[in-house]
């Protein structure tokens, strides 16, 4: 019989590039609607939520990268160089600034295009395209079987018994383009820039920030398609009733999408004191730290001593350093600070990421680290660890990784260390390559255990909780269980504006 590896399937449910946990919720997700629409609207509304579910999760998990893909061979077609590199930035990673300045701007906009594009085709398809198309294949099928087709907003035209300014003002808003598009001018026209550098510069700085969220982010990509997709949907629904349904399945679907599976892993996590570690990076660490022990068996506070030495006057040793107001310094300031003390550590500390425009950074965490001894203070471990955890992208200077992701994992190991540690002492046990590793598998399988049990949460909530609550709310406003795509409320005495 095959063991599972705790190690690679925890590191494929967390990584955000990897479409099958996606997929998995989605298909669970749209089981459990679906068979929620057939049990309160029969075949009609379980065939709409079949087809609106399976088109959706293709477009959300496929389109966008398709249509990016396609921009970026158009892009190459017409001369756009270095589309390769990321656009994303903060104050210790800036891939665009390898970009020679000539093209520098002309790439970014390009890219910021490309992917702003490639969100709002997709959005256009899900939001606009496909309701309409639903609607037809249902009243095709109405035809058919001796049926009255069902016309979008049908509700006003059947005899409501409310007045047209009433009925105005309980409907749900429209989304107007023209609105939108005047308002950003307007708010462009508020931003200020010095002179056309400064335009050029604040430009590439928002492109870059937005283009990197919607192109390499689970919450960019969807939030990029679910705001319009939403607001097509309310639009084109056929009744505000139904209107009212997907904006709140639609909204309240963002945070079991988003957040569910994470937020229940770390709160299982917390409850139990499990460390975590991104996978492939403990992988690193459990090696690094077998490594390190080599045949010896150490007591807790021995193993301590050797894990990390922090200097009692850190705090003292850091504040002489002029780290600037977002806590980084250049390699060549912090050597000149410290008359070379630290010089060959801190240039390999330089080097957990890639230099930005030709100057080596170090944060306040990695100065701290340089300061410190121990095992868990190596600079090599640690641009390994952060490697393994960013899947490769850390050490890639083509690639944008942002500085607190990587500052997460490099304080992880130390809560992983020390979790290690306290679970010797209480078990009254001395540490050695067995107890690590042994330590490590139980730390994997127990977070693999959590990561499922939030994704489990994650489907309950979109496949089981959000379609009860959309339909009691329509029962409650309406005094009906009918589907309300294809009910006829105008003769119902109960129905709440």
């Amino acid at each position: 019989m095959t063991k599972i590896n705790a190690t690679k399937v925890l590191s494929t449910l967390t990584n955000p590039d990897k479409i099958l946990p996606v997929a998995m919720i989605e298909v669970a997700t749209t089981a459990g609607r679906v068979y929620q629409g057939y049990k309160r609207g029969g075949e009609e509304e379980g065939r709409e939520r079949l087809r609106e579910e399976t088109s959706t999760a293709v477009f959300w998990l496929l389109g966008v990268k398709v249509l990016n893909s396609i921009g970026d061979f158009i892009g190459e077609k017409i001369g756009i160089k270095n589309l390769n590199v990321d656009v994303g930035r903060d104050e210790l990673r800036a891939p665009y600034l390898n970009i020679p300045d000539a093209s520098r701007f002309k790439t970014c906009a390009y890219k910021f295009g490309k992917i702003i594009g490639s969100a709002a085709i997709a959005t256009a398809l899900t939001g606009f395209i496909l309701p309409k198309v639903n609607h037809m294949i249902t009243n095709a099928s109405r035809k058919k079987k001796g049926l009255e087709p069902v016309e979008d907003n049908f509700i006003k035209r059947r005899g409501a018994n409310k007045d047209a300014a009433s009925e105005k003002s309980t409907s749900l808003p429209a989304v107007s383009m023209a609105d939108f598009v005047e308002k950003a001018k307007n708010n462009a026209k508020n931003l200020s820039f010095k002179g056309a550098a400064g335009f050029a510069n604040g430009a590439i700085n928002l492109m870059s920030v937005l283009s990197h969220n919607i192109e390499n982010t689970t919450a960019g990509r969807l939030m990029s398609t679910d705001a319009g997709m939403i607001a097509g949907r309310v639009t084109n629904s056929r009744n505000k009733f139904e209107g009212m349904e997907f904006l709140f399945r639609d909204t309240a679907s963002i945070y079991f999408y988003l957040f569910a599976a994470p937020n229940a892993a770390a709160l299982l996590g917390k409850m139990t004191n499990t460390p975590y570690v991104q996978p492939d990076a403990l992988e690193v660490v459990k090696n690094h730290l077998i490594k390190s022990i080599g045949s010896n068996s150490l007591n807790p506070e021995e193993f301590k001593a050797r894990a990390k030495v922090v200097p009692d006057n850190i705090a003292e040793l850091l504040s002489k350093v002029p780290f600037n107001n977002k806590g980084v310094i250049s390699l060549d300031e912090f050597n000149a600070v410290t008359k070379d003390m630290y010089k060959e550590t801190a240039l390999k500390m330089s080097g957990l990421q890639p230099d930005m425009g030709g100057i080596k950074l170090l944060s306040k965490q990695q100065a701290a680290d340089v300061l410190s001894d121990g095992w868990i203070c190596d600079p090599e471990f640690l641009k390994n660890a952060v490697n393994a955890g960013t899947y490769g992208k850390a050490l890639d200077k083509n690639k944008f990784i942002p500085r607190k992701a990587v500052e997460d994992i490099i304080s992880s190991v130390g809560k992983f260390t020390d979790s290690l540690i306290e679970t010797a002492k209480n078990g009254n046990k001395c540490i050695d390559a067995k107890f690590i590793e042994d330590f490590t598998k139980k730390t994997m399988r127990t977070n693999l255990a959590f990561r499922i049990a939030g994704m489990v949460f994650a489907g309950f909530g979109l496949a089981y909780l959000i379609p009860k609550l959309q339909y009691k709310i329509t029962e409650i406003r309406t005094g009906s269980t009918l589907f309300p795509g294809t009910a006829d409320y105008s003769d119902t005495e109960n129905v709440k504006n």
